[in-house]
């Protein structure tokens, strides 16, 4: 098959599975022919789709090894569930939403262009001394500790840490009694069959971008590291996340974060599914995915030849980042909470094995192997106390059987090419 004919028909694929999503919300959620355990776990399926995929252009295409992707899912979590919670009024402010997401950003906007700030100045010594900035680095550290440590009993002249934290507190407050009234005044305007929607896609748009932005931020630092080490350093980041949520009371603290709400449509759900998949498919077979997968298959060899590895891997990161995080918006607003539990170790693991048994690099494969082991474990209820021998017996079996993936790198599509040969 050549290569326009395959794409060709990609893209009649994608836009049948787009046209039948309405139809497949009827026959599934609206028909009554399936119970509410079946369909939630064909939404779970869904959900699990677009985290894996995201996870596989991290892990598979890139050859990184992140263990921190259930922090991102986290972040746009939490990103879309508060403000739902607090100013949508049931999904009817779209506008006050979007003012919430402008003071937020504003604010992160502002504390990062300090953080940046103070980075420069810490590197104008190393010219004199090269170890000035990391003793430099290692004493403000030691000072903002100390300021916040003490900042609830005194206010002295050199507690700036603490003072500057109120300034971006003051930035968002006051940003946020100018958005909100003019929000709400031009929400009522729009009517529930748009502003429904609307608040949902500003849900899953902004909280994609700050688990994007959580990706920079790791993706960055982290391109020193690689193999165990950047997978400790990820699911540090992701233990991070997971105990801030946990220790703030504004987030639900231990418990969870209630009253979410819930959006559980089927056509919503596959879609996100199918736009992540088609993005991560178009980034492996374009110039920047030949790249990532020359990177990972030689990093050294990649740089001789003109690719830069450190723009391939954050990228993958930033992208994976803000796919995770539209999944964990997802899966807050369908189930009407967000408990920090949920986003521990075991749910980064369990994304990896799907990686892992799916092939490095294959994306049909993921999506296979994530209906198979979201489906499996609800089938063996029924042998409640072998439920998780049986489980990891098959997963040995199958790791054994086909060590390099279900589908190794190669598609279900594009006639079982291998993604490095479609991309050529």
């Amino acid at each position: 098959m050549k290569k326009s004919d395959s794409i060709f028909s990609a893209n009649w694929l994608v836009i049948a599975a787009l046209v039948m999503l309405w139809p497949g919300e009827w026959i599934i959620q609206r028909s009554g022919w399936l119970d509410d355990y079946v369909v939630r776990i064909i939404m779970l399926i869904g959900i699990r789709i677009t985290a894996a995929v995201s996870l596989q252009l991290i892990n598979g295409i890139s050859g990184q090894f992140s263990l921190g992707h259930a922090g991102f899912m986290a972040i746009g979590a939490y990103a879309a569930a508060y403000p739902a919670r607090e100013f949508s009024q049931q999904l009817s402010r779209p506008l006050s939403v979007l003012g919430f997401y402008i003071a937020l950003f504003s604010a992160i906007l502002a504390a990062s262009a300090a953080i940046y700030l103070i980075y420069r100045l810490l590197l104008l010594p190393r010219r004199f001394w090269a170890p000035a900035p990391v003793v430099l680095a290692l004493g403000l550290g030691v000072w903002a500790i100390l300021d916040f440590a003490m900042a609830a009993d005194t206010a002295a002249g050199w507690q700036i840490w603490s003072r500057g934290t109120l300034m971006v507190q003051q930035i968002y407050v006051n940003l946020m009694e100018w958005l909100l009234p003019v929000g709400d005044r031009f929400s009522q305007a729009i009517p529930a069959s748009v502003s429904n929607p609307a608040c949902y896609l500003i849900h899953l748009l902004f909280a994609g971008l700050m688990a994007a932005g959580a990706g920079l931020l790791v993706g960055v630092p982290a391109l020193r590291l690689r193999g165990d080490y950047l997978a400790i350093a990820t699911l540090g980041f992701a233990e991070i996340v997971r105990v801030i949520a946990q220790s703030t009371p504004a987030l639900g603290g231990a418990l969870a974060l209630i009253d979410v709400p819930v959006v559980d449509s089927f056509a919503w759900v596959y879609g996100l599914a199918i736009v992540t998949v088609v993005c991560v498919w178009r980034i492996v077979h374009s110039a920047r995915g030949r790249a990532m997968l020359a990177v990972r298959e030689d990093e050294i060899a990649a740089g001789s030849l003109g690719i830069n590895p450190a723009r391939s891997k954050v990228l993958a990161f930033v992208v994976g980042a803000f796919f995770a995080g539209t999944a964990g918006a997802a899966l807050a607003q369908y189930e009407g909470y967000v408990s920090p539990s949920y986003y521990d170790f075991m749910q980064s693991v369990e994304l990896v094995v799907i990686v892992t048994l799916a092939g490095a690099g294959s994306i049909t494969g993921t999506i296979l192997v994530a209906v198979i082991l979201t489906w499996l474990p609800e089938q063996l209820r029924g042998f409640e106390e072998y439920r998780m021998i049986v489980y990891s017996l098959l997963l040995i079996t199958l790791m054994l059987v086909r060590p390099n993936g279900l589908l190794g790198n190669r598609e279900l599509l594009l006639g079982g090419r291998s993604n490095a040969n479609a991309a050529s």
